[in-house]
């Protein structure tokens, strides 16, 4: 039996690789960070690249943007992703993010999907997604 639920769409888990500073010209710093994971979308085996830029906001939330390219584990580009979220401190290190994406992709079962969910990083670099899809 699985423990993944009917609704959820992508489930990856991988790691930080780079971090790079944007902009410290304004009171609160711009962060540009890429992570790459494995795991599932739509029940098929995936890898893909994120890169997204984060901005601390003075309410001490983050707000993110996202730009993402999936994979098929032999390297053929199955769709890509924009996201937006909003993210808390984990009081550990690392931040708590939830948001929304829209899909893009030439396979008509993944094109236009919108779907919701969380993009966790831990202190240590860890990345953890799980977004559900909106019917």
């Amino acid at each position: 039996m699985s423990d993944v639920s009917e609704s959820e769409f992508i489930r990856v888990t991988g790691k930080v690789v780079a971090r790079r500073v944007l902009n410290v010209e304004t009171p609160y710093p711009v962060i540009e960070i890429s992570t790459i994971d494995s795991g599932t979308m739509a029940g098929r085996q995936v890898e893909d690249i994120v890169t997204y830029v984060q901005r601390a906001r003075p309410t001490g939330v983050f707000e993110g943007s996202a730009e993402v390219v999936v994979s098929s584990p032999d390297g053929e580009v199955i769709a890509v992703w924009k996201g937006y979220g909003r993210g808390r401190s984990d009081g550990r290190g690392g931040i708590k993010w939830v948001g929304g994406i829209l899909v893009e992709s030439t396979s008509e079962e993944l094109n236009g999907i919108a779907a919701y969910g969380h993009f966790d990083v831990t202190g240590d670099g860890k990345v953890t997604q799980r977004f559900y899809r909106v019917r």
